[in-house]
């Protein structure tokens, strides 16, 4: 995983949130990122393409793609299976079929 946009933004501010897609969704992310900042947030955006080689970073890494103190929405196409892991909310299939 690493930081698309936002690197620049000092973690830790209140008006910080941080979105992960893990492919096709990051479009998507970055989108929102921007209507986002558009009313004064400041957004990272994370892309995650694979969460076990995430896992398998050093622990000041991990913290310094994903802190854990700053909100964040995962954002998966396929399933919210195991984004609980990085992220507050999630966003994707909970369900099979329409």
């Amino acid at each position: 995983a690493y930081t698309v946009e936002g690197e620049d933004i000092e973690l830790g501010q209140m008006d910080l949130i941080t979105i992960i897609g893990s492919g096709s969704e990051l479009g998507h992310c970055t989108s929102a990122a921007a209507k986002l900042a558009e009313e004064g947030m400041k957004v990272r955006v994370v892309s995650m393409p694979c969460q076990e080689i995430f896992l398998e970073q050093t622990e000041e890494y991990l913290r310094s793609v994903l802190p854990g103190n700053v909100p964040t929405l995962s954002v998966e196409a396929s399933a919210i299976h195991g984004w609980h892991r990085f992220s507050h909310s999630q966003i994707g299939m909970t369900r099979f079929g329409a």
